[in-house]
């Protein structure tokens, strides 16, 4: 069979979010071939997704041989599904914790991105946590100065009324969506030189916005269609190795995205703003700490 649409799913320790996720793909995905990419999991991850795909013809389970992050790993995965199947036109990156509910939605998608040469990216709305989140289904390439306020621990996003300017059918371009789920066209994938493998998590989105808006292209939003974006929220409180370490992670990605799409001005601003995040975390671990002592004396 021949297949136009590769599907690359980013396993980590999460089999089973991968596994609802898979399943819901292959009933409402025709013409496409899925990769289960794990990411290193270190768990039992590989063998159980094995065993419960192996009589499904259209999935196939690779292992990376190490836990490279969001963009190197779904990198790995399309490279991967293009030597294997040379014709592929589409890829689509989603998510493990992604569902999609509608059969139409992928070819959908494939057929509104054909209708504009210059959309490389098109995507669903994202529904979180069966809300529409305005500031979640796409945003804007950040200047300076909101790169460096979006940099505080403390800062929350801001649902400020954007335009959103929709097309006839249905096509609204922007700036960026959210890399949970989307379609890419493939030749314009490996044009840009896929996703930017130098950061490990976070900022992979804006930087692909500006590496295609560098190559003359545009993102866009597909309205009549909708994702869900399950995204479970964890129960226990953070320590602070916990916190600290998701600071460093995002300091290294957005340090590496102002110094190679910004401006290496930028960075002496990020690293007082990390000393600020430090003292943040500490602040709130030891406020937790102290509410439990009163709670529990």
């Amino acid at each position: 069979m021949e297949f136009d649409t590769a599907i690359i799913v980013l396993n980590y320790k999460k089999y089973l979010d991968t596994i609802r996720c898979v399943e819901c793909l292959v009933q409402y995905s025709t013409g496409a071939y899925i990769y289960i990419v794990d990411n290193k999991s270190g768990n039992e991850s590989v063998e159980v997704l094995k065993k419960h795909f192996a009589m499904t013809g259209n999935v196939s389970i690779v292992t990376n041989t190490n836990n490279s992050g969001y963009a190197s790993g779904n990198n790995f995965g399309v490279r991967i599904a293009l030597a294997e199947h040379p014709n592929i036109k589409y890829v689509i990156i989603a998510n493990p914790d992604t569902l999609i509910m509608n059969e139409s939605t992928i070819q959908n998608l494939k057929d509104r991105i054909n209708d504009h040469k210059d959309i490389a990216i098109i995507a669903p709305l994202n529904m979180l946590e069966k809300e529409f989140c305005y500031e979640y289904i796409w945003w804007e390439i950040p200047n300076k100065r909101k790169l460096l306020e979006s940099s505080f621990a403390f800062y929350k996003m801001q649902n400020t009324k954007r335009k959103l300017k929709v097309l006839e059918d249905g096509v609204a371009p922007v700036d960026v969506v959210p890399g949970s789920f989307f379609l890419v066209k493939s030749d314009v994938f490996k044009e840009i030189g896929m996703f930017d493998e130098n950061t490990f998590l976070y900022n992979e989105e804006n930087i692909l916005a500006i590496k295609l808006k560098r190559a003359g292209y545009k993102e866009a939003l597909l309205i009549t269609e909708f994702y869900y974006h399950i995204h479970e929220k964890s129960n226990s409180t953070p320590t602070l190795k916990e916190r600290l370490n998701l600071i460093n992670m995002n300091f290294k990605s957005k340090k590496y995205l102002c110094e190679e799409y910004y401006s290496k001005n930028l960075v002496l601003p990020l690293c007082i703003i990390l000393g600020i995040n430090y003292a943040y975390a500490c602040y709130r671990t030891v406020r937790h700490q102290i509410a439990n002592i009163i709670k529990h004396p």
